[in-house]
């Protein structure tokens, strides 16, 4: 891609896409302070419970918590468990955290840009992209409750330093072998954090790199010798090196972490062809990272920025590949990738829904999150060089609107996030419908604790959350309802162990109030009593916690 020079690119305040990145950066704090003080869910809360325990005793890793696939070094480790032994105060250890993540975020991008060579204006027009809840899943999954910040700023980080060390010509100076170790170094940290940052960022990187070796060499007949010394050899090696070497770290992670310490039993998913009934649910996934929405009235505001989310979906797949098209030796090579990591980013993700795919267990907006981040430097990047073209063209017509597509869907959403019903829809990524979780279980927290109850045992959705709003006050132990007979049975997800032994004087019982029905089937019924219900949620006191605890192995 073509490195377009200051005088080409339209006439525009230099100053304002600074302006505007600043803008969205204080409304991202705003609506950041109001959904960690709302919006909650058990998987966002698990974080927290966790790093709360492991500050309270002391140790970077417990024999006591069930993990899930992964060990989340960055944000429960290096944020949530320092800021735990400096306040007691759970919703400003959230709030701080997530301000703390959503700067390295955004600095880790920066890095990523400047050693692509990108301009500053680029820098903060596609920041600003990334900074904004243009899907929903983008914003609960990514900006604020940061499942995948962890996961992005690795990312980022490691394309830089491929960029980095792919550049340097002199190896005679230390700086460029501290780079080379910085960059294996945190291959392997990723890779230990499972096998996601292999599909989501390894795979797309040796496949683009790939691509431009072969490139150069089918198109302009470079000797071997040549090629070996080109800057595109240069980016395959060290994309291969730091594949490599988060393979290991993977190997690590399958080979002693799993063992060490309890991991749960979801990372081995077997190969089976994608049921295709769901290929539309797929696409959906997709395009909703870019705005689009279900089951919105498509004559009204909403359904108008939900097809133009599905124009710019499809726009951003099309400028991807023409960038592979017009490829050309001088084009900035390093620009040019990001155009393609994106491409293949989506392909890789697409390739391993067809094959691991099958049942409706999979939560395509959710595992799309990423698309965004790729999305926006590329976009931006194509967009300066289609805008700086004279005269008109429907290129230039839908590269404009997919720009302005994405940045009236992402304040639109900001309103979403902070409580409006102007932009109402679902609240995605699991299929939540109520949004405020923490106004929905006010009534049971004030029984709980004015019954001074400690200890109890819920369904997952409820009992981090439980833990979390109640500032630690009441610990809980996670179960799953496994049908129509409402029988329960412990879910080892994201779970503290050792709560499972502590005897208590006074256990309770928390479900859902829908769940009333089936529950009074169940084998665990006839020890319980029936103590707290609203139109939420309902509470029982476990009367005979011996006889009730051999039900949940039933």
């Amino acid at each position: 891609m073509k490195q377009i020079q200051l005088s080409e690119r339209p006439k525009l305040s230099s100053s304002l896409p600074a302006i505007l990145f600043w803008i969205t950066a204080a409304f991202s704090l705003c609506t950041t302070y109001y959904v960690t003080g709302h919006i909650l869910d058990s998987d966002t809360s698990s974080t927290l419970v966790f790093a709360e325990h492991l500050a309270g005793i002391g140790k970077l890793f417990s024999q006591d918590w069930m993990y899930s696939t992964s060990i989340e070094v960055i944000s429960s480790h290096l944020i949530y468990m320092p800021l735990f032994s400096l306040l007691d105060n759970w919703q400003s250890v959230r709030l701080i955290g997530t301000i703390i993540l959503q700067a390295l975020y955004v600095l880790s991008y920066a890095f990523m840009l400047r050693q692509a060579g990108v301009s500053k204006r680029v820098f903060y027009i596609s920041a600003t992209l990334i900074l904004l809840p243009i899907s929903v899943a983008h914003g609960r999954i990514v900006l604020y409750h940061c499942y995948y910040i962890p996961l992005l700023v690795v990312d980022f980080l490691m394309l830089g330093l491929v960029f980095r060390c792919a550049k340097v010509d002199n190896w005679k100076k230390p700086g460029p072998y501290l780079s080379v170790i910085a960059l294996s170094v945190l291959s392997f940290l990723g890779g230990c954090s499972g096998i996601r940052q292999l599909m989501i960022a390894h795979a797309p990187m040796v496949l683009s790199a790939f691509l431009f070796c072969f490139l150069d060499f089918y198109k302009y007949e470079k000797k071997i010798s040549e090629m070996l010394t080109s800057d595109r050899t240069r980016i395959l090696f060290f994309s291969v090196l730091s594949a490599g070497a988060s393979f290991v770290g993977f190997l690590v992670n399958v080979g002693y972490l799993c063992k060490r310490f309890t991991f749960a039993d979801y990372g081995s998913t077997g190969l089976q062809i994608l049921n295709f009934a769901e290929l539309d649910d797929v696409l959906y996934g997709f395009f909703h990272q870019f705005g689009f929405r279900e089951q919105v009235n498509m004559i009204s505001a909403i359904g108008i920025l939900s097809l133009l989310g599905l124009i710019a979906g499809i726009y951003c797949v099309y400028a991807s590949i023409q960038t592979i098209k017009r490829y050309k030796k001088e084009d900035n090579i390093y620009t040019t990738l990001l155009s393609t990591f994106f491409l293949f980013f989506t392909g890789v993700t697409l390739f391993s829904f067809l094959v691991t795919g099958g049942d409706s267990g999979y939560y395509y907006p959710l595992y799309f999150a990423f698309c965004i981040s790729w999305a926006a430097p590329f976009l931006i990047i194509s967009h300066e060089d289609v805008a700086a073209k004279k005269g008109f063209s429907f290129e230039k017509l839908f590269s404009w609107i997919t720009v302005f597509t994405l940045l009236i869907n992402g304040f639109a959403n900001l309103t979403f996030f902070n409580g409006s019903k102007t932009f109402n829809q679902i609240y995605e990524g699991l299929t939540f419908y109520e949004t405020d979780k923490k106004e929905t279980l006010s009534g049971t927290v004030e029984y709980l604790t004015e019954n001074d109850y400690q200890i109890g045992y819920a369904t997952y959705w409820e009992s981090n959350v439980l833990t979390e709003i109640t500032n630690g006050d009441i610990r809980m132990i996670n179960l799953f309802m496994g049908g129509e007979d409402g029988n329960l049975v412990y879910y080892n997800w994201l779970t503290s162990l050792y709560l499972r032994e502590v005897e208590n004087p006074k256990p309770f019982l928390l479900l859902p109030a829908d769940f009333r029905q089936y529950f009074e089937r169940s084998d665990s019924y006839q020890y319980c009593t029936l103590v707290y219900s609203d139109s939420y949620h309902c509470v029982y006191d476990i009367l005979d916690r011996e006889a009730f605890i051999p039900t949940l192995y039933s």
